[in-house]
């Protein structure tokens, strides 16, 4: 993303494209190593890196990629072996009030907002007030919270798999 792009990259953001060296790269990644950076951080900032450089080649701001087959990919361990870690009653109390406080503070600004268009005679969209959530995040945090459901579960869910009294989902292997 641009942000890692300008964030992890800022040395190389005045030097030219054809500056970039895989000589640089194993440098950087060794610095960032030092720094505490995990192998998977590192293997994400790599691939932005990578990404980037394939954007230039193909708008040809530069002939040809200059890390491709000249640097060694990053390894990091596989993380079928991460054991989940569930949260304590306390940190599900704590987890529950952010959201809450989370969905007020989304709903005022868009309320005032509203409010503002309001005074200066704009169309304006209905009061998101009397909605019992400002967006989806934290119903599917919730319901991830309550039932242990994965992620890749939770994102397939259409509205056909849910009981008409929203008492029960379906979910799809």
């Amino acid at each position: 993303s641009r942000r890692i792009i300008f964030a992890e990259y800022k040395d190389l953001l005045d030097k030219p494209l054809s500056e970039i060296t895989p000589n640089w790269v194993r440098n950087w990644r060794s610095t960032r190593r030092k720094d505490g950076l995990s192998p998977h951080t590192l293997k994400r900032y790599n691939a932005e890196l990578d990404a980037l450089l394939s954007v230039a080649v193909n708008n040809g701001a530069i002939d040809k990629h200059p890390l491709q087959g000249a640097i060694k990919p990053i390894s990091a361990p596989s993380r079928d072996n991460i054991k989940p870690r569930f949260l304590s009653a306390d940190e599900a109390t704590k987890f529950r009030a952010a959201l809450i406080e989370r969905d007020d503070h989304l709903k005022r600004r868009a309320e005032s907002g509203r409010q503002w268009k309001i005074d200066r005679n704009k169309p304006t969209e209905a009061s998101q007030l009397t909605n019992r959530f400002a967006d989806h995040l934290t119903p599917m945090c919730l319901l991830s919270l309550n039932t242990g459901i994965r992620q890749g579960e939770l994102f397939q869910i259409e509205w056909s798999d849910i009981n008409g009294d929203y008492d029960s989902i379906e979910l799809r292997a």
